[in-house]
Formats: structure tokens, sequence, C-alpha cells
């Protein structure tokens, strides 16, 4: 599927948008049940060993949820009938494809395998640690566990409206380059 996708360059912005749009919902998502939870089993202020069913729970929940959508996915999925190849052009791009060991000779692999595990990273380091530090330095509310990561979600959310409207404005070129400058600030 992602072959015939990856044909159409001049779409990879949108595509990549609406993937960070769902992904961003889909956490934003999480974050609301986890407060809608926190909010309405118990009043107290801090969380205390006494809430880990809670989260227990919760993470339960999520994982079910998310495997019956995995599911939905692979069953819903249709492959194309010609073997799996596409059209033409994906005929002719699968006749030019590298072997998989060829790709560890390339030094654009490594590079952006540096950069997404780097960005991937820093965003998993952030909404891993930031709640632990408002509940255990800041001693704010135990709402503010789902509060700041909803914050920062729907921040990338606004983010990435902008960015559509920033590559159709001054090009695919500059917006992802821009990204890349914007990344170690």
């Amino acid at each position: 599927m992602y072959r015939e996708l990856r044909l159409l360059l001049h779409h990879v912005a949108s595509y990549l948008s609406n993937y960070y749009l769902s992904l961003i919902l889909s956490n934003s998502g999480v974050f609301i049940v986890v407060l809608v939870i926190l909010s309405s089993v118990n009043k107290s202020s801090q969380i205390t060993p006494n809430d880990q069913w809670l989260f227990s729970g919760t993470a339960l929940g999520i994982i079910v949820v998310g495997l019956s959508f995995v599911f939905m996915f692979h069953v819903g999925t249709k492959e194309p009938s010609n073997g799996g190849h596409g059209s033409a052009a994906g005929d002719q791009l699968t006749n030019n494809r590298l072997p998989w060991y060829r790709w560890f000779l390339n030094p654009k692999f490594y590079l952006v395998a540096l950069i997404y595990m780097s960005s991937r990273l820093i965003v998993n380091l952030t909404q891993v640690y930031s709640p632990l530090y408002m509940i255990d330095s800041l001693k704010m509310y135990r709402s503010s566990v789902a509060i700041i990561p909803l914050v920062i979600y729907f921040s990338g959310l606004i983010a990435t409206f902008f960015m559509k409207r920033l590559n159709e404005f001054v090009g695919r070129y500059v917006s992802v380059n821009d990204y890349y400058l914007g990344f170690p600030l």
C-alpha cells in the first residue's frame, strides 16, 4: 500500500500532515480518557499508590482498543489483485529496488534514522518526564498529568495545519529544511 502512496511525491507533505494529525488525535484521546478518569474517580489533589488500578485499567483498555483497530485494519485492507505490485509505475519501481543489505551502505539511511530517532526521543522523553516533573517537583494537581500533554499535542495539531499552508506557500524543500533548522532549538 505504501508503494502506491510514495509514487505521488507531491502529496508527501499532505500525507505526513494527515498521519501526524491522526497521531495527535489518538494520543489526545488517551489523555482525555485519563483526565476524565482522574477527575471522576477520586477527588484528591495528588496521585497516591491507591490510584495504581486507575492507570492499570486505563492502559489495559487502551491496549484492547489499539489491538482492535490493528485487527480491523488488517482485515479491512485489501491488497491489489496483481500480486501486490500496484500499477505499471509500481512494477518499474519494484524492479529498481535495492536489496535489503544495500541500505546499510547508504549514508542517507543513517541520516534519516538519526533525525527520526532523535525527534522521537525528544517527544517520548517530554511525554514521560513532564508529568513526573509536574507531580513530584511542582506539586501540581493530579489532573495536570493529562492536561499538560494535551496542551503539547494540541499545539502540535495547530502546527500541523500551519505546515500544510507553509508547504503550499514556500514549497516542500523550504518547509522541510525549516523543520531541520528548528530541530536543535
